[in-house]
């Protein structure tokens, strides 16, 4: 049988096992596999398995544009070598030009900015090294809007996948993102990484070194119907995210945007 088959039938196999749309709260009939994080955030081929989620066309089609912009800016902060293709690198250059222009790094950032920037990161210029060889860059909104809709969907995914039940409408998520250089944000990492007891590193079988390109580590309180996560996507960035009950609130030292199930993936 072909991979193409093989592929198509485990698509039609996920979809008849969970009609409902993991995404959404199970509002709409799931009619398509979406993997998340998404399948750009890694070189073609090499997306960690079991990461395919059952999902609504709305929800499926409506966050495609910013998985391609996340995907794109998770291998461009990665600071390892070996999770990059440069060919495919380059490839999402094109694309993200072609497509997205107004997602593209906005590089703007004055002397004063750049060296900040360095000191919250810990990071040091080289020998010889000028300040205008550093690439340190303002987001871009599209970039925001990236990262806020793919910590909604990889909060609904991991509660799908570690619980086996879709995350009621009723409920709210709150997350956070960062690069792993940036040391100001380290504090809530530790957080979540001494809070959070279970870990999961999802590989590929047809790589025998496949590397530490997704891991994360969650919590589930089942009393509570409470799930968080801290998840790495290769050496770039971390995504944190919980879910808060109806009648609930953040716990006081955290201060996050918060979106509600279902809502619309724009908001």
């Amino acid at each position: 049988m072909s991979e193409k088959r093989v592929r198509i039938r485990r698509r039609q196999r996920l979809i008849a096992e969970n009609p409902y749309c993991c995404l959404c709260g199970g509002g709409a009939a799931s009619t398509s596999e979406d993997h998340i994080p998404p399948r750009g955030c890694f070189p073609p081929g090499k997306h960690p398995e079991g990461i395919e989620f059952p999902a609504c066309d709305d929800c499926n089609q409506a966050t495609r544009p910013y998985d391609d912009i996340f995907g794109f800016y998770a291998m461009a902060l990665d600071f390892n070598p070996e999770n990059l293709e440069e060919s495919a690198f380059h490839k999402k250059i094109s694309g993200i030009s072609n497509n997205y222009p107004g997602a593209l790094p906005i590089f703007d950032c004055t002397a004063n900015q750049k060296r900040s920037a360095l000191k919250r990161m810990g990071m040091q210029r080289l020998p010889g090294q000028s300040l205008s060889d550093i690439g340190v860059f303002t987001p871009p909104a599209e970039l925001l809007m990236a990262a806020r809709i793919v910590i909604r969907k990889m909060t609904c995914a991991i509660y799908f996948r570690e619980t086996g039940k879709i995350l009621p409408r009723e409920y709210r998520i709150t997350g956070s993102w960062q690069q792993m250089q940036d040391t100001q944000r380290a504090p809530l990492v530790r957080y979540f990484n001494e809070l959070l007891p279970e870990y999961r590193q999802p590989m590929r079988g047809n790589i025998r070194n496949y590397g530490m390109r997704l891991c994360y580590k969650f919590g589930y309180l089942e009393s509570e119907n409470f799930l968080a996560f801290v998840a790495q996507i290769g050496d770039g960035i971390i995504v944190n995210g919980m879910t808060i009950a109806p009648n609930a609130s953040l716990p006081s030292p955290l201060k996050m945007p918060v979106w509600q199930v279902g809502a619309p993936w724009a908001d």
